[in-house]
């Protein structure tokens, strides 16, 4: 697939994974940081992109990905975090990070007071404290890498961001550029040591924040455009009297010509500042860097490390060698076409590198596989758990981990439309009826279920991991919810954890999959804490959580809700059947059943029901909702109409009005994980044209389908072969549905 020819191409409409780009944001020498959106829950990124032409030197395409990686490391309140990298849009490496909610230092009014940039700062030294610690020096700081942002309670936050920006422009420069002593970086914020060509290290960085207090105190640069020997630098307290002189010359001293007399670190700075401020700074602990803030952390990926999708050498070859999740084997797939791998493995894992973002899988890798032929129950009315059932740990509660739709699932006939859960939708002059939940998140639920009653559970929740008591709910073989009353462990932390029930005892591991922030606590009326799952390499956990939920007395199942998942069992996989909507459905429509299905399933959420039920049942409202998305949003559903061929809703999504643009871009990457196709499927059009000509109608649509059926993003055909089908009797139309589904 071609790359875009110049650095400013937009990438505006395209996929990365999961994510819609929305909005550039801005363009920098080596990189575009894009608005990226998770459709289905609203949650919103930042991704940034290496431009192509810097994307064709290995050298700078692997410095981009190994300095995106050691920020991946760094996990602290005032550091802009880095989520994940991998390939994206055109097979550009990406970097995927917090969506920026705020504006760079240099947007504020200046000068501010001594105390406002002294919090300033001290937040700022505390980002590089930590980036430090982890041998990660930033190199190029500027205002405008301080991003001003605002905590869950309203407090100023401050985020260090664009680690690394300088060393991908370092690689970037060329042999002449070098050997004339080009150096990278502001001038105006550079030690003398970097504008003499030698690379700095943390007291470079302690000199920019020194430049960046001046600044800040006295509303200008300390040296001008640059630092010269004509130049007198003034004490800040001479410019404004409102500064202590003590601040003056904490300023200075960072400010220092020779790094040796300057501050050793970004802690000696902090503490100068505190002193004459007469603020506190605490006791550093780095393994507590990730605990500062993480009630606010992203949810995201922790089924594996990025370091192990990606192989840093001289000219990065491929991407995703250790991949562990169907997505990331797709993407491996897509990227590396000449692969010893079987042409038809590569093609269906193209496929779904190219559309898995579109199609929300409506069974998680973490519910059973039923074949085609099985349409067994999701709980029997004996009571027994399906295997595997799904609760709120599964792919539901964290988007980021399991969202590849599965390929060896086979669809439903468009053409065989069962009602799972709508017994009767209201026609177009109906009332409408209050919505149900209609933008609550996929991962946003409460912990409900109690514990069975002689579990006891103790967790290492503390910096030192000393185990201690917590309550527990939502007990499943595979984790459990722990509550919290201190500040919650980060995300992707792996806690000590020991289970113990009627007197046999379990000790082990579990990783923190979801937080139930302080907020949501409040909101719910439950009590903060985390999600927490056991891993494989701890059987003994899994087996004894399970004992304790088989003999723990519970309540009998309800024979309406087992007949009611019986049903929907047998139509999951494919939200058309799911929602009982047509292939060409309206999207009031989509909306209207899927709002009927909710309404149906909440009214089982309040009687007395068996874990396995209640667990069943919320996977399946996460089902309609995931359908729901899928299908009610334009851009989603051609995506997952495009993979199974439903011509009658590739052409509603056009008439709803999906740009151009998009779909050209959805089309390329479709055919492109089908060589030989388009010649095929043009073939086709042109015999169905000739039978047009013909006056062969219906022998003209036949063909037009096959070939759509091969090219269905094609907008042009597909126009064309509607307009055609509307002059057709209902009757031939109908086997033109037949034939096409």
């Amino acid at each position: 697939m071609a790359s875009p020819s110049v650095a400013g191409d937009s990438l505006e409409g395209q996929r990365h994974g999961p994510l819609l780009l929305k909005r550039r944001l801005e363009t920098g020498a080596v990189a575009s940081v894009y608005l990226a959106e998770y459709v289905p829950t609203g949650h919103r990124f930042a991704v940034k992109v290496l431009h192509p032409h810097l994307a064709e030197r290995p050298a700078v395409r692997a410095r981009f990905i190994s300095e995106a990686l050691a920020q991946r490391n760094v996990v602290h309140r005032h550091v802009a975090r880095v989520l994940d990298v991998r390939p994206g849009p055109h097979g550009l490496p990406c970097v995927l990070m917090e969506a920026p909610e705020g504006e760079s230092l240099s947007a504020m009014p200046l000068p501010l007071s001594p105390a406002e940039a002294g919090e300033v700062l001290d937040q700022a030294l505390a980002g590089l404290e930590a980036a430090h610690a982890r041998g990660l020096v930033h190199g190029d700081l500027t205002l405008d890498s301080l991003l001003v942002t605002r905590d869950s309670k309203g407090a100023r936050r401050v985020q260090v961001r664009d680690f690394g920006a300088s060393a991908v422009r370092a690689a970037a420069l060329t042999s002449e550029e070098r050997a004339q002593g080009v150096s990278v970086g502001s001038p105006t914020f550079m030690a003398p040591e970097q504008c003499a060509g030698t690379s700095g290290g943390p007291r470079a960085d302690v000199h920019a924040l020194g430049v960046a207090g001046y600044l800040l105190v006295t509303g200008r640069l300390p040296f001008g455009l640059g630092r010269s020997a004509d130049v007198v630098l003034y004490p800040p307290h001479a410019l404004n009297a409102s500064i202590p002189p003590a601040l003056s010359t904490v300023l200075l001293r960072a400010l220092a010509a020779r790094p040796e007399e300057r501050f050793d670190n970004a802690r000696a700075f902090r503490v100068a500042l505190a002193e004459v401020l007469g603020t506190e700074v605490g006791v550093r602990d780095a393994s507590a860097d990730a605990r500062e803030d993480a009630s606010e952390a992203f949810v995201v990926d922790v089924e594996h490390d990025a370091v192990d999708d990606i192989e840093i050498v001289e000219d990065v070859p491929e991407w995703g060698a250790s991949a562990t999740s169907m997505e990331d084997a797709a993407l491996r797939a897509a990227d590396d076409g000449a692969s010893s791998a079987h042409a038809g493995e590569v093609a269906m894992r193209a496929e779904v590198a190219a559309f898995w973002s579109s199609a929300v899988a409506l069974l998680g890798p973490a519910e059973r596989q039923v074949s085609p032929s099985s349409t067994g129950p999701v709980a029997a009315s004996h009571g027994a758990a399906p295997a595997h059932a799904t609760s709120t740990l599964g792919s539901a509660a964290i988007p980021f981990m399991h969202l590849a739709p599965s390929v060896d699932a086979a669809p439903v006939p468009l053409n065989t439309v069962p009602i799972a859960l709508v017994d009767r939708v209201g026609g177009p002059f109906t009332a409408p009826s209050p919505l149900v939940d209609t933008a609550a998140p996929l991962e946003a639920s409460a912990p409900r279920t109690d514990a069975p009653s002689d579990l006891r559970v103790r967790l290492g929740l503390t910096p030192g991991e000393v185990l201690q008591p917590v309550s527990v709910s939502d007990v499943a073989p595979e984790g459990l919810f722990a509550e919290c009353q201190g500040s919650l462990p980060p995300l992707a932390a792996r806690l000590p954890v020991e289970v113990s029930f009627r007197g046999e005892t379990a000790v082990g591991a579990c990783d923190v999959v979801r937080h139930v922030t302080f907020d949501e606590a409040r909101t719910w009326g439950v009590t903060a804490g985390v999600f927490v799952h056991f891993p494989d390499e701890y059987p003994a956990l899994s087996r004894l959580l399970t004992r304790a939920l088989e003999e723990d007395a519970e309540p009998a199942p309800d024979a309406e809700l087992a007949r009611l998942l019986s049903r929907a069992e047998a139509v999951a996989r494919d939200p058309y059947t799911l929602l009982g909507a047509k292939p060409d459905a309206d999207f009031a429509d989509v909306h209207r059943r899927a709002q009927a299905a909710l309404r149906r399933l909440v009214a089982f959420q309040g009687r007395a029901l068996p874990t396995s039920q209640r667990q069943a049942l919320d996977a399946l409202r996460v089902r309609v909702l995931a359908a729901q998305r899928t299908l009610g949003e334009p851009l989603s559903r051609v995506g997952y109409d495009a993979t199974r061929g439903n011509l009658p809703g590739l052409a509603r999504c056009v008439a709803a009005g999906v740009p151009e643009p998009t779909m050209e871009a959805l089309r390329s990457a479709f055919l492109a994980a089908r060589p030989e196709v388009e010649v095929k499927a043009r073939a086709l059009f042109t015999q169905g044209h000739a039978l047009e000509a013909q006056r062969a109608v219906s022998a003209a649509l036949e063909c037009y389908a096959e070939a759509l059926k091969l090219d269905p993003l094609n907008t042009s055909w597909l126009r064309h072969y509607q307009s055609l089908r509307q002059r057709v009797p209902s009757g031939a139309g109908a086997r033109m549905t037949g034939a096409m589904a």
